[in-house]
């Protein structure tokens, strides 16, 4: 089965084709259900500081901005959380489509944030934003490039589908720190909603 997809359907799906170095898959890995013939209706885009969030039925596109390496700090968690829910919202959304602006998709979550002061702020918005991408009616995906680590790595994964780049570089490196992926969090999600 070939993965080849067109460019103009490409752009018409992620924007910026090029961000994802010729890895979508559209037609025959089935996003294309998703653009199909139809004039797409008119977009709208909400620019916030960290993220900007673009609509296009049927689709959501949520882009991490904070160069250089699109570190999600605790501003960036609490403005995911209101694009997740702004675009779960709309009727005339299916997908929510999460990707990272420049080099890479997220080198994780901000260092800073793991203080003793802050810790406890941190991992609640972060489980908060997590929750509700896993709760989201959406079909929701990720567009990975460059470096995926520790906590963007976890967003990606939380998300349906995942496409990435064969350059991606994925790793956990908060393990080294006593940090673990959210399994358990997704797990318990996953038996609530589904079980």
């Amino acid at each position: 089965m070939s993965c080849k997809p067109s460019a103009s359907t490409t752009k018409k799906v992620f924007g910026q084709a090029e961000t994802v170095g010729g890895v979508v898959c559209i037609g025959s890995c089935g996003l294309d259900i998703l653009v199909g013939q139809k004039q797409m209706a008119p977009q709208l885009s909400t620019r916030f500081e960290r993220i900007s969030l673009d609509q296009q039925a049927p689709i959501a596109r949520i882009t991490l901005h904070n160069p250089p390496l699109n570190v999600i700090d605790i501003p960036m968690m609490e403005e995911l959380s209101s694009a997740i829910a702004e675009a779960d919202a709309s009727p005339e959304i299916w997908t929510i489509v999460l990707r990272g602006a420049g080099k890479c998709f997220s080198a994780g979550v901000d260092v800073a944030a793991h203080a003793p002061e802050t810790v406890t702020e941190m991992l609640n918005k972060f489980h908060a934003f997590i929750r509700a991408l896993l709760a989201s009616s959406k079909i929701t995906v990720a567009v990975v490039h460059g470096q995926c680590l520790g906590g963007g790595a976890e967003l990606a994964m939380v998300c349906d589908i995942v496409i990435t780049a064969e350059s991606a570089e994925w790793a956990f490196p908060g393990i080294g720190l006593g940090c673990f992926p959210l399994h358990r969090i997704v797990r318990s999600h996953g038996t609530e909603a589904r079980g």
